[in-house]
């Protein structure tokens, strides 16, 4: 339990900046706004259905651990993702891409390749963040979507506009709570598990316009699992791009393999 105190003030600390400000008391059953600002959020996350960018991640965890690197980053709901980490000159050092059945995992150093069915744990072995694609996708987007069959259960608001929202299955515990800035902007997602302890949170900031939209291009996150916190930066984001065909995939497609279409 004690360790458990040092994780969440740790947490706290970390997200500070970007936390949901002001103190929060309940909001009326009356008040409009929680009702009005998940209709929005939802939405808006149906409308965000892919990315195109480049991204800062710099990831610390257990043991000392700390990875940091530049990427290029394409992403597709639910699960298509194709990640190229650059070396000093651009240059791809390494390359994954999932498709949403299957991951392809390529190193320039060894020339090596690996692929096979898609495992929920992909991100953990390759960057140490216990997320599920979908979950990771959502994130890059802004835009992460609660679990189906969750309904708001508590709704709270602070004098600078601020709002919380507790989602929870009917009957059942919160699984998952929703911070919004006074113009509707997420600031805070928090993600329980059915006991109540934490599973992942993320803050969003700066906030700047892509496509005519509010777009967080900071993103703090806190994974319980590996006691994992990544801090990920994004500029020249596209949404909802055109995106080539074959693009999910690093091995070329066989007919373009062959040189033909036979």
């Amino acid at each position: 339990m004690a360790r458990w105190g040092i994780v969440v003030a740790a947490i706290a600390l970390a997200l500070s900046a970007c936390r949901t400000p002001g103190a929060l008391r309940p909001l009326p059953a009356a008040d409009p706004r929680p009702g009005l600002l998940l209709d929005a959020f939802e939405r808006a996350a149906l409308e965000r259905r892919a990315l195109r960018g480049r991204a800062r991640i710099d990831v610390e965890g257990a043991s000392g651990l700390r990875l940091s690197g530049r990427q290029v980053v394409v992403a597709e709901r639910p699960t298509r993702l194709r990640v190229e980490v650059l070396g000093l000159f651009d240059q791809a050092l390494v390359v994954l891409t999932t498709d949403g059945d299957h991951f392809e995992l390529f190193r320039t150093a060894d020339l090596s390749f690996e692929e096979g069915p898609l495992r929920p744990e992909i991100l953990w072995e390759q960057a140490r963040i216990a997320l599920r694609p979908e979950e990771a996708i959502g994130l890059l987007l802004g835009a992460p979507l609660p679990e189906p069959g969750l309904v708001p259960v508590r709704a709270e608001g602070s004098e600078d506009g601020s709002v919380r929202v507790s989602l929870a299955a009917p009957g059942g515990a919160e699984r998952r709570r929703l911070g919004f800035d006074a113009q509707g902007r997420l600031l805070r997602v928090e993600v329980l598990a059915e006991d109540g302890d934490v599973e992942w949170i993320a803050a969003f900031g700066d906030y700047a316009p892509v496509g005519g939209v509010p777009f967080a291009h900071a993103i703090t996150l806190y994974v319980a699992q590996g006691d994992t916190r990544a801090e990920i930066r994004l500029r020249d984001v596209e949404l909802n791009p055109e995106l080539p065909a074959g693009v999910f995939s690093i091995r070329p497609p066989r007919s373009a393999a062959f040189g033909g279409s036979g």
